[in-house]
């Protein structure tokens, strides 16, 4: 009996230490001074849409605003700006997996972000290799976390 206790007692804490994080858990303050646009090869390259997200509201971690464009045929790029540093987050290179799927189970891939949240969760494929005769793919739900500039998987 002691025995099956101790086992009970650790799978609950097991399970308490696998839940899912929350935007409430990773707050950050809005961001509400001048806003910079640094010159780098991407902000270059989508110049008109980076200096559209200058002025946009900002959408992630207190500081990014958001945009996206497209990238040649079949291609789609999300666009980060820090715009207290100036500074593109380059999230598609920093991404383990693919949000811009169809999904087995009938649901969407994406991105949901928080102004006031440094959590970024990521809804879509690890892998192309794993599609379906119907082109789509099984997914999984992955945690990032934005800290100075990086995406750092939690969990």
């Amino acid at each position: 009996m002691k025995k099956l206790c101790l086992l009970m007692g650790a799978l609950l804490v097991c399970g308490i230490s696998h839940a899912e994080p929350k935007f409430e858990d990773y707050p950050v303050s809005v961001y509400k001074g001048k806003r910079a646009l640094k010159s780098t090869s991407l902000t270059r390259t989508y110049a008109t849409r980076f200096k559209e997200m200058k002025t946009a509201p900002i959408e992630f971690a207190g500081v990014y605003t958001t945009g996206g464009a497209g990238c040649g045929t079949g291609c789609y790029i999300e666009l980060y700006l820090n715009v207290k540093t100036g500074k593109p987050l380059e999230v598609s290179k920093q991404l383990d997996i693919n949000p811009y799927v169809a999904c087995r189970d009938g649901s969407e891939g994406g991105i949901s972000i928080q102004p006031d949240s440094r959590l970024m969760v990521v809804r879509g494929s690890v892998s192309d290799s794993n599609l379906d005769n119907l082109g789509e793919r099984e997914c999984v739900t992955w945690y990032y976390v934005e800290k100075n500039g990086r995406l750092i998987r939690v969990q």
